[in-house]
């Protein structure tokens, strides 16, 4: 099933909140970004603020008419390698699907001590952190008996252009060749697709 998310404004609604009469979307506005935003206006900064790699961004900015999709990396604790196991895989395949669908996951990469995916916005009262959380604590739920931790937070990235979208694709897809794990990209088991995202 093919899926594609952005915002649109409700026409008409003159009241605070959402008019289910209305046609359009919900409105979502993540309160660290917003009071981030409004001290960083205040001072003169710009309302974005671009975000080093050295440390997780908070939130996501959702912008109206267009597509918001977004690419996220999730370390394990410490570098440990666990993650590149089928038991692993299955678990997080089905709690992106049945459970963490706040934000629908697209393609993933699981590499033995990170992962990537691309996602996009299904349910706007969750912010891309607490989806993260939820998800990361509905596995270890399962794996109780487990040794393996994640990283706090996560490294997320808007994706602004379809072009941005299909470099970071190819990047994800080619972490196994780089490591020299296998031969074939097609080769590496712990790789998938959970929605069909596209881009338009």
């Amino acid at each position: 099933m093919r899926r594609h998310f952005w915002l649109v404004s409700q026409q008409g609604n003159n009241e605070t909140g959402w008019n289910p009469s209305l046609p359009g979307s919900i409105f979502y506005f993540d309160y660290f970004d917003v009071v981030t935003t409004l001290l960083a206006m205040a001072k003169g900064s710009p309302p974005y603020v671009e975000v080093g790699r050295k440390t997780p961004a908070r939130g996501a900015h959702i912008f109206s008419g267009q597509p918001n999709f977004f690419f996220v990396t999730v370390n394990a604790k410490d570098r440990v390698q666990w993650m590149a196991q089928a038991q692993v895989q299955a678990t997080l395949v089905r709690v992106w699907r049945e459970k963490a669908t706040a934000w629908l996951v697209g393609y993933y990469m699981i590499m033995p001590e990170h992962l990537h995916l691309f996602c996009a916005p299904h349910d706007l009262h969750f912010g891309i952190d607490a989806w993260v959380a939820y998800w990361k604590s509905s596995f270890s739920r399962e794996h109780v008996g487990e040794s393996w931790a994640f990283q706090r937070g996560s490294f997320h990235h808007r994706l602004r252009s379809q072009e941005e979208y299909h470099e970071k694709w190819i990047y994800a897809q080619e972490n196994p060749l780089r490591r020299h794990l296998v031969v074939n990209q097609a080769d590496w088991p712990y790789q998938g697709t959970v929605y069909d995202l596209s881009w338009w």
